[in-house]
C-alpha cells in the first residue's frame, strides 16, 4: 500500500518509547525502574500489575490451589512472563502461598540460562527447559536440566496446563500429559488436531482431571 514500515522493525527509538509507556501503565511507578532501567516519565501510575483481571473468580482459583496442595500434590509455574509480572500479581491475589518459589520459573530464568549456555539457546518454550527447571526446582543447575533424558521416565504422572501451542509441544517433548485451556490465542481446533490430552474451557476443570489421575 506504499506505507513505509521501517519504524516497526527491530528495537528502534519508537519501539523503546512504546515499551516504556506500556510498562509505566502496567507495572506502575514503583516497579518501572527495575522493569525497564528507566524511571517514570509521567508519574502517578499505580500500575495494573496490582489489579490483574482473572479469567475465573479469584476465590475459585484459590480453592483449586488449596485442594491440589491439600491432596499432597506439587504445583509449579513455568511461564514466559518476567518474574515481576508473575510473582507480584500472585502476591496481590494471595495465591503465592500455594507455591514454592523454588518451583516458579519465568522468562528471567530463561534469559539467565541462555546466557550461561549460549550454545543451547533459545530455551524459551516450545523448548521444555522452563518446565523441566520448574519440575526439578531452581536449586538444580541449568546444565542438569538440559541434560535431562527425554521423554521423562514418569512423564505420565505429570500434567502440564497451558493455553498455547508452544506449551503443548514442550509437554510432548517431555512425555507429559497436557491440558489445554482455551484462554489464549490457540483455538480448540488446533489443540484437537494435535491431540491434546484434555481441552478445557476453564482452568477450574483441572481439578477433576488431576484427581482422576491420582485415584
Amino acid at each position: 500500500m506504499g506505507v513505509k514500515t521501517e519504524i516497526f522493525s527491530g528495537k528502534s527509538v519508537l519501539w523503546s518509547i512504546c515499551e516504556h509507556v506500556s510498562q509505566e501503565w502496567y507495572v506502575g511507578d514503583e516497579y518501572v525502574l527495575s522493569s525497564t532501567g528507566r524511571p517514570s516519565v509521567q508519574k502517578g501510575k499505580k500500575g495494573f500489575l496490582t489489579d490483574e483481571q482473572t479469567l475465573a473468580s479469584r476465590e475459585e482459583i484459590s480453592g483449586l490451589f488449596q485442594d491440589l496442595t491439600d491432596a499432597g500434590l506439587t504445583i509449579g509455574i513455568g511461564t514466559g512472563r518476567p518474574e515481576l509480572e508473575t510473582v507480584k500479581p500472585f502476591e496481590y491475589l494471595q495465591w503465592h502461598k500455594y507455591f514454592d518459589p523454588n518451583r516458579i520459573v519465568t522468562a528471567d530464568n530463561v534469559l539467565l540460562a541462555e546466557k550461561e549456555h549460549q550454545d543451547c539457546a533459545p530455551l524459551a518454550k516450545p523448548h521444555p527447559y522452563t518446565y523441566i527447571q520448574a519440575l526439578k526446582g531452581n536449586q538444580t543447575s541449568v546444565a542438569s536440566c538440559l541434560k535431562e533424558q527425554l521423554p521423562l521416565e514418569h512423564g505420565d504422572q505429570i500434567l502440564i496446563v497451558g493455553d498455547s501451542f508452544a506449551d503443548l509441544l514442550a509437554a510432548r517433548k517431555m512425555g507429559c500429559q497436557f491440558a489445554a485451556v482455551l484462554t489464549g490465542l490457540t483455538g480448540r481446533k488446533e489443540f484437537e488436531e494435535h491431540r491434546a490430552d484434555f481441552i478445557l474451557d476453564s482452568v477450574l476443570d483441572v481439578k477433576s482431571i488431576v484427581f482422576s489421575m491420582i485415584r
